[in-house]
């Protein structure tokens, strides 16, 4: 799936200051990609983020959190350039955290590995970071062939959640297999949630996934 050209949805932080200060500094970006037997998905995924992040001129590192593969995703990995961590927890946000222990950045980009980040999503995301934002996300587009309810409700359900603060970002599905960039400045976790971020962006949440 392809993260859209388009306004990236976020959660600010509320900290002026804060966000003043991190915009004159260069920061490092983690990208964390939880990974389980993605072979056929992930070096488009991992060409992706080194094309826009390059194309930015923005400094970053990528973390592969690799979920006891079989197959030959960690190799894939590594030819692209990734650090990976191998991981036994087959559960998204569990590998998450674990990536994002491993993570050295300052900033914090999670990633599915069926997911196409673009330049222009990248570089919204990162204005809204250093403008004091605390998460967010972008909408999608599913690649292949769907049936016509899940167009539909791709299309219909993701704002009328948003709307009633019950979806992080428009563009968040519970049909999309997987459609989330969820970020957050370091400061504000202390471990990652790959599974999405809160309305209020503040939550913290353990090793197991859970809040």
């Amino acid at each position: 799936m392809i993260c859209l050209d388009s306004p990236l949805e976020t959660h600010g932080g509320g900290n002026e200051d804060a966000a003043a200060a991190t915009a004159r500094i260069p920061l490092v970006i983690s990208f964390i990609v939880p990974a389980h037997n993605e072979e056929a998905l992930i070096g488009r995924t991992l060409s992706a983020l080194h094309e826009s992040a390059r194309a930015l001129g923005e400094p970053y590192k990528i973390v592969v959190a690799n979920d006891a593969s079989t197959d030959r995703t960690e190799a894939i990995a590594l030819e692209h350039g990734a650090r990976v961590v191998g991981v036994n927890r087959r559960q998204i946000a569990a590998t998450g955290n674990a990536g994002a222990r491993a993570a050295t950045g300052e900033m914090f980009i999670f990633v599915d590995a069926d997911t196409v980040v673009t330049a222009r999503v990248l570089r919204a995301a990162l204005r809204a970071l250093r403008a004091g934002a605390v998460g967010g996300g972008c909408s999608v587009r599913l690649d292949g062939r769907l049936p016509l309810y899940a167009i539909v409700l791709m299309r219909v359900l993701p704002p009328i959640l948003h709307a009633f603060g019950l979806a992080a970002a428009a563009g968040f599905s519970p049909l999309a297999r997987r459609s989330r960039i969820c970020i957050r400045p370091l400061s504000t976790m202390t471990t990652a949630n790959a599974g999405g971020v809160t309305p209020a962006g503040a939550a913290n949440f353990s090793d197991s996934g859970s809040a």
